[in-house]
């Protein structure tokens, strides 16, 4: 297994989500780049949820889904995370959580009103 630049990656998303949402399969997918070809999915995963960790604790990323801010403890939402990769085997686009910045306000559709 390559060795990680979890300093990078950390820099990397937090920058990301000043300006949008991030989903979890792009974590997933920039820690199983930097981990190379031979990392099983497990490693990937024990990875990326150790590369999180201090990231969530510290509100630098703040999970969500539907446009709704998950409730519970960092340790909460990790077994979250990992229960349902689990129960997907893989994370594809759109899967289990989005992280966004804190404070950050999703775009919801604005009614349009008749005149």
């Amino acid at each position: 297994m390559t060795p990680i630049d979890v300093t990078t990656l950390r820099q990397e998303w937090r920058a990301a989500v000043i300006d949008d949402d991030v989903g979890l399969w792009c974590i997933v997918a920039d820690v199983r780049e930097s981990l190379g070809g031979t990392a099983s999915e497990n490693e990937i995963r024990t990875a990326t949820l150790l590369i999180l960790r201090p990231l969530l604790e510290s509100g630098d990323l703040n999970a969500m889904s539907d446009s709704a801010p998950w409730s519970g403890t960092v340790d909460e939402q990790l077994a979250r995370i990992e229960a349902e990769w689990n129960s997907l085997g893989e994370v594809r686009m759109g899967d289990i959580v989005t992280f966004v910045a804190r404070g950050f306000v999703p775009l919801r559709p604005v009614p349009i009103r008749d005149r």
